[in-house]
Protein backbone atom coordinates (compact mmCIF):
# COMPACT_ATOMS: atom_id res chain seq x y z
CA UNK A 1 0.00 0.00 0.00
CA UNK A 2 1.40 3.45 -0.86
CA UNK A 3 2.75 5.38 2.11
CA UNK A 4 0.22 8.20 1.74
CA UNK A 5 -2.72 5.84 2.04
CA UNK A 6 -1.16 3.98 4.97
CA UNK A 7 -0.78 7.28 6.79
CA UNK A 8 -4.52 7.96 6.60
CA UNK A 9 -5.21 5.44 9.38
CA UNK A 10 -2.47 6.98 11.51
CA UNK A 11 -4.02 10.41 11.02
CA UNK A 12 -7.43 9.01 12.01
CA UNK A 13 -5.82 7.73 15.23
CA UNK A 14 -4.28 11.21 15.74
CA UNK A 15 -0.72 9.91 15.48
CA UNK A 16 2.00 11.76 13.58
CA UNK A 17 3.23 9.35 10.86
CA UNK A 18 6.76 10.76 11.16
CA UNK A 19 6.97 9.55 14.76
CA UNK A 20 6.02 5.96 13.86
CA UNK A 21 9.31 4.27 12.98
CA UNK A 22 8.72 0.57 13.73
CA UNK A 23 6.43 -1.84 11.93
CA UNK A 24 4.84 -2.89 15.22
CA UNK A 25 3.85 0.69 16.08
CA UNK A 26 2.49 1.24 12.57
CA UNK A 27 0.33 -1.87 12.81
CA UNK A 28 -0.86 -0.95 16.32
CA UNK A 29 -1.87 2.62 15.50
CA UNK A 30 -3.30 1.66 12.13
CA UNK A 31 -5.48 -0.92 13.88
CA UNK A 32 -6.64 1.78 16.29
CA UNK A 33 -7.52 3.94 13.28
CA UNK A 34 -9.52 1.07 11.76
CA UNK A 35 -11.43 0.53 15.02
CA UNK A 36 -12.21 4.25 15.26
CA UNK A 37 -13.66 4.21 11.74
CA UNK A 38 -15.60 1.02 12.45
CA UNK A 39 -16.98 2.54 15.63
CA UNK A 40 -18.20 5.57 13.68
CA UNK A 41 -20.12 3.28 11.30
CA UNK A 42 -21.38 1.12 14.18
CA UNK A 43 -22.62 4.12 16.19
CA UNK A 44 -24.32 5.64 13.15
CA UNK A 45 -26.18 2.47 12.19
CA UNK A 46 -26.83 1.45 15.81
CA UNK A 47 -28.17 4.88 16.74
CA UNK A 48 -30.46 4.86 13.70
CA UNK A 49 -31.75 1.37 14.57
CA UNK A 50 -32.33 2.35 18.19
CA UNK A 51 -34.28 5.49 17.28
CA UNK A 52 -36.22 3.54 14.64
CA UNK A 53 -37.18 0.86 17.18
CA UNK A 54 -38.17 3.43 19.81
CA UNK A 55 -40.46 5.17 17.30
CA UNK A 56 -42.27 1.90 16.55
CA UNK A 57 -40.39 1.52 13.25
CA UNK A 58 -41.89 4.61 11.66
CA UNK A 59 -38.45 5.55 10.23
CA UNK A 60 -38.27 9.17 11.49
CA UNK A 61 -36.04 11.49 9.45
CA UNK A 62 -33.76 12.32 12.40
CA UNK A 63 -32.75 8.70 13.06
CA UNK A 64 -29.47 9.19 11.17
CA UNK A 65 -28.50 12.25 13.23
CA UNK A 66 -28.03 10.64 16.65
CA UNK A 67 -25.33 8.09 15.82
CA UNK A 68 -22.89 10.48 14.13
CA UNK A 69 -23.15 12.94 17.04
CA UNK A 70 -22.36 10.22 19.58
CA UNK A 71 -19.66 8.78 17.32
CA UNK A 72 -18.00 12.18 16.87
CA UNK A 73 -17.79 12.64 20.64
CA UNK A 74 -16.31 9.19 21.22
CA UNK A 75 -13.91 9.47 18.26
CA UNK A 76 -12.71 12.86 19.49
CA UNK A 77 -12.07 11.38 22.93
CA UNK A 78 -10.28 8.33 21.46
CA UNK A 79 -8.08 10.51 19.26
CA UNK A 80 -7.18 12.70 22.22
CA UNK A 81 -6.25 9.70 24.36
CA UNK A 82 -4.27 7.88 21.66
CA UNK A 83 -2.42 10.90 20.35
CA UNK A 84 -1.42 12.52 23.63
CA UNK A 85 0.12 10.47 26.41
CA UNK A 86 1.03 12.45 29.53
CA UNK A 87 4.78 12.19 30.09
CA UNK A 88 6.77 13.27 33.13
CA UNK A 89 10.29 14.60 32.62
CA UNK A 90 11.12 14.81 36.32
CA UNK A 91 13.49 11.84 36.46
CA UNK A 92 14.97 11.14 33.05
CA UNK A 93 17.78 8.99 34.49
CA UNK A 94 15.31 6.36 35.73
CA UNK A 95 15.02 3.08 33.81
CA UNK A 96 11.58 2.34 35.25
CA UNK A 97 8.95 3.09 32.55
CA UNK A 98 6.40 3.92 35.26
CA UNK A 99 8.49 6.93 36.25
CA UNK A 100 7.79 8.55 32.89
CA UNK A 101 4.03 8.58 33.39
CA UNK A 102 2.70 11.60 35.18
CA UNK A 103 1.66 11.05 38.76
CA UNK A 104 -2.09 11.09 39.48
CA UNK A 105 -3.33 14.52 40.52
CA UNK A 106 -5.86 15.61 43.13
CA UNK A 107 -8.29 16.39 40.29
CA UNK A 108 -8.12 12.79 39.08
CA UNK A 109 -8.89 11.43 42.54
CA UNK A 110 -11.75 13.91 43.04
CA UNK A 111 -13.15 13.01 39.61
CA UNK A 112 -13.06 9.30 40.44
CA UNK A 113 -14.65 9.91 43.82
CA UNK A 114 -17.39 12.00 42.21
CA UNK A 115 -18.09 9.30 39.62
CA UNK A 116 -18.24 6.63 42.31
CA UNK A 117 -20.69 8.68 44.42
CA UNK A 118 -22.82 9.39 41.33
CA UNK A 119 -23.09 5.71 40.38
CA UNK A 120 -23.65 4.60 43.99
CA UNK A 121 -26.43 7.19 44.39
CA UNK A 122 -28.01 6.05 41.13
CA UNK A 123 -27.95 2.42 42.31
CA UNK A 124 -29.55 3.48 45.59
CA UNK A 125 -32.29 5.45 43.82
CA UNK A 126 -32.99 2.39 41.64
CA UNK A 127 -33.78 0.50 44.86
CA UNK A 128 -35.71 3.29 46.62
CA UNK A 129 -37.67 4.72 43.68
CA UNK A 130 -37.74 2.10 40.89
CA UNK A 131 -40.74 3.68 39.11
CA UNK A 132 -38.52 6.52 37.93
CA UNK A 133 -36.37 4.07 35.98
CA UNK A 134 -39.08 1.73 34.71
CA UNK A 135 -41.12 4.65 33.36
CA UNK A 136 -38.04 6.00 31.54
CA UNK A 137 -37.42 2.58 29.98
CA UNK A 138 -41.06 2.27 28.94
CA UNK A 139 -41.21 5.82 27.54
CA UNK A 140 -38.09 5.24 25.46
CA UNK A 141 -39.54 2.15 23.80
CA UNK A 142 -36.84 -0.14 25.21
CA UNK A 143 -39.53 -1.77 27.34
CA UNK A 144 -40.93 -3.33 24.16
CA UNK A 145 -37.61 -5.10 23.57
CA UNK A 146 -36.52 -5.90 27.13
CA UNK A 147 -38.72 -6.14 30.21
CA UNK A 148 -38.30 -2.98 32.29
CA UNK A 149 -37.73 -5.05 35.44
CA UNK A 150 -34.72 -6.71 33.80
CA UNK A 151 -33.32 -3.30 32.91
CA UNK A 152 -34.00 -2.10 36.47
CA UNK A 153 -32.03 -4.99 37.97
CA UNK A 154 -29.25 -4.33 35.46
CA UNK A 155 -29.08 -0.71 36.62
CA UNK A 156 -29.02 -1.68 40.29
CA UNK A 157 -26.20 -4.19 39.88
CA UNK A 158 -24.22 -2.33 37.21
CA UNK A 159 -24.17 1.03 38.98
CA UNK A 160 -23.08 -0.52 42.27
CA UNK A 161 -20.30 -2.52 40.56
CA UNK A 162 -19.18 0.53 38.57
CA UNK A 163 -18.95 2.59 41.76
CA UNK A 164 -16.67 -0.05 43.28
CA UNK A 165 -14.65 -0.38 40.07
CA UNK A 166 -14.04 3.37 39.87
CA UNK A 167 -12.70 3.38 43.42
CA UNK A 168 -10.77 0.12 43.54
CA UNK A 169 -10.12 -1.20 40.01
CA UNK A 170 -9.27 1.93 38.00
CA UNK A 171 -5.51 1.42 38.26
CA UNK A 172 -5.74 -2.33 37.73
CA UNK A 173 -7.76 -2.02 34.52
CA UNK A 174 -7.15 1.58 33.32
CA UNK A 175 -8.70 0.96 29.91
CA UNK A 176 -11.53 -1.39 30.78
CA UNK A 177 -13.17 0.68 33.52
CA UNK A 178 -13.42 3.98 31.56
CA UNK A 179 -14.57 2.08 28.43
CA UNK A 180 -17.22 0.29 30.50
CA UNK A 181 -18.43 3.59 31.97
CA UNK A 182 -18.42 5.26 28.56
CA UNK A 183 -20.48 2.52 26.90
CA UNK A 184 -22.93 2.48 29.81
CA UNK A 185 -23.38 6.27 29.72
CA UNK A 186 -23.80 6.09 25.95
CA UNK A 187 -26.65 3.61 26.40
CA UNK A 188 -28.25 5.73 29.13
CA UNK A 189 -27.99 8.83 26.94
CA UNK A 190 -29.67 7.07 24.01
CA UNK A 191 -32.48 5.82 26.25
CA UNK A 192 -33.07 9.30 27.67
CA UNK A 193 -32.98 10.86 24.21
CA UNK A 194 -35.45 8.29 22.90
CA UNK A 195 -37.76 8.97 25.86
CA UNK A 196 -37.77 12.68 24.96
CA UNK A 197 -38.61 12.10 21.32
Amino acid sequence: MPKGRRDVLLRVANVNPDSVITHTDRVLYSAIGVFILLYFVYATVGGAAFIDASSNYERPWYRWLVGPLVACGVVAFDRAVVGRVSISYDDLESTDPREFLRKPTLGLYLGRLGLAVLFAANALVAWVDPDQFTSLVDDSGVGRLIDSQVVLWGIRVNDFVVALAVLFAWNRWPRLVPAWIGLYLLGVGLIKFAALV
